[in-house]
């Protein structure tokens, strides 16, 4: 069977690849990310592929390129800071659910990303019972609306 959608009014050729859900992780710390990057393959089973980046500006490149599915991305990083990655991740897919994660509690920060639309915040740190629930319940609602 041939997958089509329209874009610009065109009829364009879906490859399979369209259809697989991504997830994003933005963290700068690498052992961080290996650890969520297990804790999510763990956790959510429905996920085709994990990716990951080292900071906010390397995650809008990648966001620009293809859909996530789910983004977990950290609040406290060198360059764009969380904040700002999550507002221009939402400008280019708005329908991405988006996570942000911290370990410094600024809750003027947190309540600006729940206020335009964040899914949900995570205090570092967190167990993987903590993360599994969370994501459950988010992509969930996603599914859902």
């Amino acid at each position: 069977m041939l997958n089509l959608m329209y874009k610009n009014d065109r009829m364009c050729k879906l490859s399979d690849n369209h259809f697989k859900k991504k997830f994003l992780i933005v963290e700068d710390d690498q052992s961080v990310r290996d650890v969520l990057t297990s804790m999510l393959r763990s956790v959510i089973g429905e996920i085709d592929e994990i990716y990951t980046a080292e900071s906010g500006e390397k995650a809008v490149e990648l966001a620009k390129r293809m859909t996530f599915y789910g983004v977990l991305t950290d609040m406290q990083m060198p360059g764009m800071d969380g904040l700002d990655t999550f507002r221009e991740l939402k400008k280019i897919n708005p329908t991405t659910t988006i996570v942000i994660m911290t370990g410094y509690a600024n809750q003027e920060r947190i309540d600006a990303a729940l206020k335009e639309g964040a899914a949900d915040c995570l205090m570092k740190p967190f167990t993987m019972a903590d993360l599994k629930a969370m994501l459950e319940k988010k992509l969930k609602n996603r599914i859902e609306r």
